[in-house]
């Protein structure tokens, strides 16, 4: 079922800081940029004070693929599956391993709250006050100091500049272009368990360039989940892991969270 983007929600932006970096893997060109927003930095001396922490993502496990057709008709979004990989455990991992880095003592928690909970919509932008009480909760059930919450953000198209939204992370195409992209969009706080307040608070947007070989023609009509050809599944996977990797440690180095 072809589903136009149609989110009328907005985001203000207050500025933005630009990142450029060559990839050495896939031999691509990635662009970053991180939005400003109502971001909170950790200062050191809340630092001081937190020795133990632990991480939940609030991603869905599997990416999108979005086209962006020459009308809201034309235009598809649906879920894309690929097997043998979901974001929850790539992205809590290389998490834990920053704030090990850190010097902070890692714990493991259970996670039992879904997208449906934490977001208004399959399309919203991130909602942290929905289910900030019931992750402090499970913050303070573990006995921890510190509770990092990775989110979906939504923002403007800032892959192609149309007028849909970009939300989550994915594949992203636009009709009129041949260039395909992988993409990432986050939010990542950082919850101080005992006092309940927020210590750090960052988004990020990033975009990685694909080879063209990586679309499909049934991403612009099919509905989802859409499964991936296992001949485009290498670069394709490889694509995503690195977009939603490095907005989510690019988000949490601006919040304070991370080296």
């Amino acid at each position: 079922m072809k589903k136009a983007v149609l989110l009328a929600l907005s985001l203000t932006l207050a500025g933005c800081y630009h990142y450029d970096i060559s990839l050495p893997k896939i031999g691509l060109d990635m662009n970053l940029r991180n939005l400003l927003g109502d971001d909170v930095r950790m200062t050191p001396e809340h630092a001081m004070f937190i020795e133990s922490a632990a991480v939940i993502s609030l991603l869905e496990p599997q990416p999108r693929v979005q086209w962006v057709g020459s009308n809201l008709k034309e235009s598809n979004l649906e879920s894309l599956q690929i097997d043998d990989w979901e974001a929850t455990s790539t992205i809590v991992g290389l998490m834990e391993a920053r704030l090990k880095q850190k010097g902070f003592t890692v714990v493991g928690i259970n996670n039992d709250i879904s997208a449906k909970d934490a977001y208004t919509s399959s399309g919203s932008f991130a909602e942290p006050e929905r289910v900030r009480k019931r992750l402090l909760a499970a913050g303070n059930a573990r006995g921890v100091d510190m509770l990092v919450v990775i989110y979906r953000q939504q923002v403007r198209d800032f892959i192609s500049d149309s007028s849909q939204k970009v939300t989550g992370y994915g594949l992203f195409k636009r009709h009129s272009d041949h260039d395909v992209y992988a993409y990432g969009v986050v939010q990542v706080e950082a919850l101080n368990v005992q006092k309940g307040f927020v210590m750090g608070k960052a988004d990020a947007e990033v975009k990685v360039p694909l080879d063209t070989r990586a679309w499909q023609e049934n991403f612009e009509t099919d509905e989802g989940p859409i499964r991936l050809s296992p001949v485009r599944s290498d670069v394709v996977r490889e694509g995503i892991i690195k977009a939603i990797s490095d907005a989510t440690m690019i988000a949490a180095q601006e919040a304070g969270i991370s080296n």
